[in-house]
């Protein structure tokens, strides 16, 4: 998944959210700009889109999670 920065009327990217966060944790980009996921309309702040990118990676969700199992072992 790749996002597009903006700050002052300029945008950069595409990166991933990998670049992204490194580039966040080197100070090249600030947690207050403004970033774009590819295939979404919404601009919001970099930190906001990080926040949820990070916490989907880290919790997957599988389909055995959401289904309950029916059939029991015999």
């Amino acid at each position: 998944m790749n996002l597009h920065v903006s700050r002052n009327g300029e945008t950069f990217g595409p990166y991933t959210i990998e670049q992204a966060k490194g580039f966040l944790d080197s100070g090249q980009l600030l947690p207050t700009d403004y970033a774009l996921v590819e295939g979404s309309a919404e601009w919001k702040s970099l930190s906001e889109v990080l926040a949820v990118e990070t916490n989907i990676s880290n919790n997957p969700i599988s389909e055995k999670e959401d289904t309950p199992n029916t059939l029991s072992e015999r």
